[in-house]
């Protein structure tokens, strides 16, 4: 018999069940719209640029004009400029386009890399940029100070200085040593005022010395490479100090510092004595050893690429177990070179294999 109350009952469950169900779906379709881009960024993204696929690092037309019209700005003014120089620069994300290979070298290379921290590099880079040292006209001269160049230039040599007084910030020992050094060393007064050195000797040199008699070997080093007012004994037991304690930088520093010797009046001379090629080789090794410091890398791939060919100046033998450490080492501590040479005798035992087996 037909219950006309318990149908009306059904149909009520049965719409309230279909605006749940509504309600429900509505919520999911919201938690999506919300989230679900999210999902697949890093937790530490940043929002990102609307244009961010219009880069010029990702469209060659554009990257392109960029070159020509910074190779024109230069040109223009009498200046050559190298365009691979401008489009390397700009592709590796250098802080600012460079007009040559040698200024491209300068920043990036692998010996003393200037963007990685080496602050003797940065120190001849700012007096380069503050004498106009990169620029030059057809004729090889010096450009004139009208030039557009030449206030560029200028810009390139605060961008180092401010790239210093951060890394000082920071609490590099090496930085903070050469913002406190004698301002009339080495023509820097072309760029350092003495109210900015007495300012900076106030700020760190005191520190410097209490941790480097404490045994901090970043502070020894510092002192023994920028202290150019101590006698040259003196920094040259800084440089020994940092050295003893695995600081390849020091080591290295500490080999230049005994290839003079102090005059009783106080002058330099070249020390009498020579380093044979066993014994800069051995220097080479100590620096790789270390694992410790800038120049490391490249002392690392120049043991390496001793062992992998042998070399009779340096009485060694041609070993490639001993060369793929030393090339991996220096590849793992981002040696450009040594990761190409790993690849080169690789492709070299792939062809030997073929053709044992053909």
């Amino acid at each position: 018999m037909f219950n006309k109350y318990a149908y009306l009952e059904m149909l009520e469950i049965l719409f309230v069940v279909l605006i749940s169900a509504g309600v429900l779906v509505g919520i999911i379709s919201l938690l999506v719209k919300v989230f679900g881009k999210k999902r697949h960024q890093p937790v530490n993204a940043t929002p990102q640029n609307n244009n961010a696929n219009k880069t010029d690092s990702y469209n060659p037309k554009v990257f392109y004009a960029k070159v020509d019209r910074i190779h024109n700005r230069y040109t223009s003014h009498g200046i050559p400029v190298h365009k691979h120089a401008i489009s390397n620069s700009l592709r590796d994300n250098v802080p600012y386009p460079c007009i040559s290979s040698w200024e491209y070298e300068t920043l990036t290379g692998e010996k003393e890399p200037a963007l990685k921290g080496y602050i003797p590099k940065i120190d001849s880079l700012i007096h380069d940029y503050s004498t106009n040292y990169f620029l030059r006209d057809v004729t090889g001269s010096f450009v004139n100070d009208d030039c557009y160049g030449v206030q560029t230039e200028k810009d390139k040599a605060q961008y180092w200085q401010n790239f210093i007084k951060k890394m000082a910030l920071n609490e590099n020992r090496m930085a903070q040593a050469y913002l406190a050094c004698d301002w009339q060393i080495l023509g820097r007064e072309l760029f350092v005022t003495k109210q900015d050195t007495e300012y900076y000797k106030e700020l760190y040199e005191k520190d410097l010395f209490m941790d480097a008699n404490n045994g901090d070997p970043y502070a020894q080093h510092a002192i023994g490479r920028w202290f150019y007012h101590l006698k040259y004994s003196a920094r040259t037991d800084w440089l020994q100090q940092a050295s003893d304690q695995g600081l390849g930088d020091a080591i290295l520093d500490l080999q230049s510092a005994k290839r003079l010797t102090e005059t009783s009046d106080g002058k330099l001379i070249p020390a009498s004595t020579t380093i044979s090629n066993e014994e800069q080789f051995a220097n080479w090794s100590k620096i790789a050893e270390s694992n410790n410091g800038i120049t490391v890398p490249y002392y690392q791939y120049q043991v390496g690429r001793v062992y992998i060919y042998g070399d009779a100046d340096y009485k060694i033998h041609q070993d490639h177990r001993t060369a793929l450490y030393w090339l991996n080492l220096a590849s793992q501590n981002g040696s450009k070179s040594a990761r190409q040479e790993l690849e080169g005798f690789e492709e070299k035992r792939q062809e030997s294999l073929a053709n044992r087996i053909y």
